[in-house]
Protein backbone atom coordinates (compact mmCIF):
# COMPACT_ATOMS: atom_id res chain seq x y z
CA UNK A 1 0.00 0.00 0.00
CA UNK A 2 2.58 2.38 0.78
CA UNK A 3 4.07 2.29 -2.52
CA UNK A 4 0.79 2.80 -4.18
CA UNK A 5 -0.94 5.15 -1.74
CA UNK A 6 1.53 7.28 -0.10
CA UNK A 7 4.59 7.21 -1.67
CA UNK A 8 5.43 10.80 -3.43
CA UNK A 9 1.53 11.92 -2.70
CA UNK A 10 0.36 14.89 -0.50
CA UNK A 11 -3.17 14.47 0.51
CA UNK A 12 -4.95 17.95 1.50
CA UNK A 13 -7.34 16.66 3.97
CA UNK A 14 -7.75 13.04 6.13
CA UNK A 15 -10.44 12.33 3.94
CA UNK A 16 -8.49 11.96 0.61
CA UNK A 17 -6.06 9.81 2.72
CA UNK A 18 -8.63 7.33 3.62
CA UNK A 19 -10.69 7.39 0.03
CA UNK A 20 -7.24 6.47 -1.62
CA UNK A 21 -6.77 3.86 0.51
CA UNK A 22 -9.83 2.40 0.22
CA UNK A 23 -10.08 2.43 -3.62
CA UNK A 24 -6.13 1.03 -3.49
CA UNK A 25 -8.02 -1.77 -1.26
CA UNK A 26 -10.74 -2.23 -3.53
CA UNK A 27 -8.79 -1.95 -6.97
CA UNK A 28 -5.23 -2.96 -6.55
CA UNK A 29 -4.76 -6.08 -5.17
CA UNK A 30 -6.33 -8.30 -7.87
CA UNK A 31 -4.02 -6.58 -10.10
CA UNK A 32 -1.02 -7.49 -8.22
CA UNK A 33 -2.20 -10.70 -6.66
CA UNK A 34 0.40 -12.40 -8.75
CA UNK A 35 3.33 -11.25 -7.85
CA UNK A 36 2.50 -10.65 -3.81
CA UNK A 37 3.93 -14.15 -3.17
CA UNK A 38 7.48 -13.07 -4.29
CA UNK A 39 7.84 -10.16 -2.18
CA UNK A 40 7.26 -12.57 0.78
CA UNK A 41 10.89 -13.83 2.42
CA UNK A 42 12.15 -15.77 5.42
CA UNK A 43 14.72 -12.58 6.57
CA UNK A 44 12.65 -12.64 9.84
CA UNK A 45 14.56 -10.49 13.02
CA UNK A 46 14.44 -13.08 15.95
CA UNK A 47 14.06 -11.59 19.19
CA UNK A 48 14.86 -12.71 22.73
CA UNK A 49 12.44 -12.63 25.40
CA UNK A 50 12.49 -9.62 28.10
CA UNK A 51 13.85 -11.01 31.03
Amino acid sequence: MNEHVRSNNYFATAKEFRDKIDEFFSQTPPKIGDILGSRINDHFQVLKHAP
